[in-house]
């Protein structure tokens, strides 16, 4: 927490507000009220963790187990979603699948991914993971067809 505190909180709050104000929302930060910070650093950082289900902020999950159903408490943390992601992974997977076979026979992802996960036409990639493959095969594709000197 101290760590937090004196090295990466400001750059967290400058990120919040930046992409709050990016997608027009409303953002408040209530667990950074003065009296909240000061009774967690007085609470010891293991008994914050659930080791064994590997779960974080559990003092806030137990406060809130009482209002919120169980399978809420136990998810793991997610991020944000971005207007239109729906769109952008729907389209990434069909430029994938357009081009599977290339996919699919590509060196270098072979390298990377093993070869029974680029065999599906739809493998159930995040959009992340789709940009990132489709962005390595395009440019291995390009560097195929630069001349070597």
């Amino acid at each position: 927490h101290r760590f937090l505190m004196k090295t990466e909180l400001q750059k967290v709050l400058k990120m919040e507000d930046f992409l709050s104000m990016r997608w027009s929302v409303e953002c408040r930060l209530p667990f950074l009220d003065y009296r909240i910070m000061e009774w967690a650093f007085k609470v010891p950082f293991y008994l914050h963790l659930d080791k064994k289900r590997e779960l974080g902020k559990i003092l806030l999950r137990n406060a809130a187990k009482d209002y919120l159903p169980q399978k809420i408490l136990d998810r793991p943390k997610q991020t944000f979603p971005t207007p239109g992601e729906e769109l952008i992974i729907i389209r990434l997977n069909e430029i994938y699948r357009k081009n599977h076979k290339e996919i699919q026979e590509s060196e270098f992802l072979n390298r990377i991914y093993k070869r029974n996960v680029l065999k599906a036409e739809s493998p159930g990639f995040s959009a992340r993971e789709l940009w990132l493959i489709l962005v390595l095969w395009r440019w291995e594709h390009k560097l195929k067809f630069i001349p070597h000197s």
